[in-house]
């Protein structure tokens, strides 16, 4: 929810900064798992496969390993974030005109990862016990990106879907509980354990719920049988 008195680019500005990070964190998780070898595409099941293109160095969309495809994309985040025309940091800078654009695009892109660890490398997630914290930082992602439409095509998010459906229902029951939290404050608001996964790398900064999500494994099990679109390249 954007606080009061905000500016709206600052605050999506910040958004993303904090995303970006959040999600390099996630897959540090799993990146020893995910090799050129393990996975050769970047993909979310086997009815979505990603290619990579960013209209610049590389026009045409390209096949590539799912590694190649994260670390293209952190590098291609972290280019815009570092250009002060596109995330400019002095105070009363203006933003781009295509600003929001901009982040609807990043935060579309940053979905594929999470689409892909959960696709592909959930069982070692699983392992390492780092499956809560997968599942609050991308409650939280997914609760942004609703809130301010940052993924408006249905069919970018249908590989997780279900998963995402499952998510919120839980949380439908905690408004129950909770009726003065709104859906929006609910990743910060509901009373969570502060615990650090540190497997590798730290899994999220974000506490663990203290409610449980089983059956998450389920659901996404379900959506990988149910799955029948191919993603878009781009």
């Amino acid at each position: 929810m954007l606080p009061i008195g905000e500016d709206i680019n600052e605050w999506l500005a910040m958004q993303t900064i904090e995303f970006y990070n959040e999600v390099n964190m996630v897959f540090g998780v799993v990146s020893e798992f995910c090799t050129h070898a393990s996975c050769p595409l970047m993909c979310a099941g086997s009815k979505y496969e990603y290619f990579w293109a960013d209209g610049l160095k590389v026009t045409k969309p390209m096949k590539v390993t799912a590694r190649q495809y994260v670390e293209l994309l952190m590098n291609w985040v972290q280019d815009q974030l570092d250009d002060e025309r596109l995330f400019p940091t002095q105070p009363g800078a203006p933003f781009p005109p295509d600003f929001f654009a901009r982040v609807q695009t990043i935060f579309r892109r940053l979905f594929r990862v999470y689409a892909h660890v959960y696709h592909s490398h959930f069982e070692s997630v699983v392992a390492v016990g780092a499956e809560p914290h997968l599942n609050t930082c991308f409650k939280h992602f997914m609760y942004l990106v609703r809130e301010f439409d940052l993924i408006p095509a249905p069919a970018e998010l249908a590989p997780l879907q279900k998963l995402i459906d499952e998510l919120f229902s839980r949380d439908a029951i905690k408004f129950a509980e909770h009726p003065s939290v709104s859906p929006n404050e609910l990743p910060s608001s509901v009373a969570m354990e502060a615990v650090a996964a540190t497997v590798g790398a730290a899994v999220c900064a974000r506490p663990t719920p203290k409610y449980s999500l089983p059956n998450l494994g389920d659901a996404l099990q379900a959506t990988q049988l149910e799955l029948a679109l191919r993603a878009s390249a781009i």
